[in-house]
């Protein structure tokens, strides 16, 4: 049950939670949530966040650039909750994360690229400051590209085994844009948009277990203080979501595949899904004009 549950956490972090089942005693599951929205400075054309899974370098956001290229922060900023999390654990590991990039500006100035990538902890945010697309891409293990009005998500997974197991201590010291990490982070980079103009919102969430440093407070109750170590967990997880795609770009416009029976689902402009419908089985099928 407990690999089940870091599997479902994996492919869909922002429906689930886990904890990893190696039977780590004293620990529970929080999660970290952030929104934020990126808009172009005058005669900006570029912008971003880049998302890591450490609590204390959440996010570096690249809002309000007055350039073409991106321009990084000296510093990497914290989670919201950062001080809520220390005061709770004394040490914790990522379990997933994922981003919902979505485009909210004006549909008569959305023009753009929208990169979408995963960069190794080996490849310092700063890397990014003032270089091309070109550059950017050759700088990132996994991207891709769509047209800025289309969005997309993407997910963060580990790389291997340490990643996934390693403890990291909780702290508020500041993280420089030149610091680099053991665990990979995401990055959603926007090119040649509309100046002056917003770009995307950012649904980020990332999903933790922690080591308690107390026990005046319990988060999730004592039922969640310890968990029952499973054989395996990391090779069937791996094996599992290697075939589901990290990155999906064209939110608004892909169309969901289904089988026979689902040949009526779409997407609609927003992104969401049409309610399923029964496949055409018959001439006399009333749905049938509505699956072309």
């Amino acid at each position: 049950m407990g690999t089940a549950a870091y599997l479902r956490s994996l492919t869909n972090p922002w429906e689930y939670s886990a904890c990893i089942p190696d039977g780590a005693k004293g620990t529970g599951c929080f999660s970290l949530k952030e929104n934020i929205t990126i808009a172009a400075g005058a005669a900006g054309s570029c912008g971003g966040v880049y998302w890591n899974p450490i609590t204390n370098a959440l996010f570096i956001s690249d809002n309000g650039n007055t350039t073409a290229t991106p321009t990084i922060p000296a510093n990497w900023t914290a989670a919201t909750a950062n001080s809520s999390v220390i005061a709770q654990y004394g040490k914790y590991r990522v379990i997933s994360g994922g981003v919902r990039v979505r485009y909210i500006g004006n549909t008569q100035t959305d023009q753009g690229i929208l990169l979408l990538g995963i960069a190794s902890g080996a490849v310092s945010v700063s890397a990014f400051n003032n270089i091309s697309i070109t550059a950017a891409c050759n700088g990132l293990m996994e991207y891709k590209i769509c047209a800025l009005r289309e969005g997309g998500e993407f997910t963060w997974r580990p790389m291997d085994i340490v990643d996934a197991e390693d403890w990291t201590n909780t702290s508020s010291a500041a993280v420089t844009n030149a610091s680099l990490f053991t665990r990979p982070y995401l990055v959603a980079i926007v090119y040649g948009g509309s100046t002056a103009a917003a770009y995307i919102n950012c649904e980020a969430i990332y999903n933790y277990e922690g080591q308690y440093v107390r026990q005046q407070f319990i988060s999730g109750g004592v039922t969640n203080a310890e968990g029952q170590a499973e054989v395996g967990w990391y090779e069937t997880a791996m094996n599992y979501v290697k075939n589901v795609p990290q990155i999906t770009v064209g939110l608004n416009t892909a169309l969901v595949q289904g089988t026979q029976i689902y040949r009526g689902v779409r997407a609609m402009g927003n992104g969401y899904s049409y309610a399923r419908q029964l496949g055409q089985s018959n001439n006399l099928n009333p749905m049938k004009f509505l699956m072309y």
